[in-house]
C-alpha cells in the first residue's frame, strides 16, 4: 500500500465527505450510518488508488493505452443480470441483520472478519450466519433453476 501525502490524504478526505453530502438523499435508513459512510470511503479510496496505477506507461516517448479486457457474450450478460437480481431479492427477503451482513460480505466484498467488526459481533457468529445463509440461498437458487 502506498503512502500518500499529506495533500493527496487532504484530497481525498474532501472527496469524501463531498461524496456524502451529494449521497444523503441516496441513504438508506435500514442501514447502519456507518456501513454506508465506510462504503463510500472505501469505493473513493480504492478509485483513487486504481486511478494512480492506471497511469498510462511511457516506452520510448510514447504512450501505450491500456488495452480493456474481453467483454462477456450478451447471452452470458443475461445470465449474470438474471443470478445477480435473484440474489438481490434474497437479501431483501431477510432480516435486518442478515441483509447487512450479506451487504457487507456480497458489496463490499468484506471478509466475514472485517464484516463482524463493522457489526459488532462475534467472528464466529458472523461465520456461521454466512454458512447458514449461503445454504439458503443455494436451496433458493436450485428450487428456481428446477422450474
Amino acid at each position: 500500500m502506498d503512502v500518500l501525502s499529506r495533500e493527496d490524504r487532504e484530497d481525498r478526505l474532501q472527496e469524501i465527505m463531498e461524496r456524502i453530502y451529494r449521497s444523503l438523499d441516496q441513504y438508506n435508513p435500514l442501514y447502519s450510518p456507518a456501513t454506508w459512510i465506510y462504503t463510500i470511503a472505501r469505493r473513493i479510496i480504492i478509485d483513487g488508488d486504481r486511478r494512480r496505477d492506471r497511469s498510462p506507461e511511457i516506452v520510448d516517448g510514447d504512450t501505450l493505452d491500456i488495452l480493456p479486457g474481453s467483454y462477456p457474450s450478451p447471452e452470458d450478460q443475461v445470465m449474470d443480470r438474471d443470478l445477480a437480481q435473484r440474489v438481490r431479492d434474497f437479501i431483501l427477503c431477510q432480516n435486518g441483520r442478515d441483509r447487512q451482513l450479506l451487504f457487507l460480505v456480497c458489496y463490499e466484498e468484506m471478509s466475514g472478519r472485517a464484516a463482524a467488526g463493522v457489526m459488532g459481533m462475534p467472528v464466529g457468529t458472523v461465520r456461521d450466519r454466512l454458512r447458514k445463509l449461503k445454504e439458503k440461498l443455494q436451496e433458493e437458487l436450485d428450487e428456481t433453476e428446477q422450474t
